[in-house]
């Protein structure tokens, strides 16, 4: 690659970077760690433990999937107000996110008829 510095004649350049010396790289375990499918797990996991916990202390076993297909939609409506007022991609990304939500928040349900089914309080 060749630059002008002064506006006279082009000189080379030289792009060469040393080789990485870290294995580990924070990003990579970052990426690992935080990522779509691990995010979704999590979340239906903390939501079926509140199920589970609400069908022995309360006997409202869907209450925590009522209150996941809330966040859902309320996600799902921001969508449309970041696409109004803020900038499309923002939207697309939230509607992606209110996509996922929703598959995770029927899975919720699932598990919250079977649960209800086989355990009796």
């Amino acid at each position: 690659m060749t630059v002008s510095y002064d506006g006279k004649d082009a000189t080379p350049v030289e792009l060469d970077l040393p080789e990485s010396s870290n294995d580990m790289q924070p990003g990579a375990i970052a990426d690992k760690l935080v990522n779509t499918i691990t995010m979704s797990g999590l979340y239906v996991l903390l939501f079926s433990l509140l199920t589970v916990y609400h069908h022995s202390v309360s006997n409202k076993t869907y209450f925590p999937a009522i209150l996941s297909a809330i966040l859902t939609g309320i996600v799902f409506l921001s969508s449309f107000a970041a696409v109004a007022f803020y900038n499309a991609w923002a939207g697309i990304g939230i509607f992606m996110l209110a996509v996922t939500l929703g598959g995770c928040t029927a899975v919720i349900f699932m598990f919250a008829l079977i649960y209800s089914k086989f355990v009796k309080r």
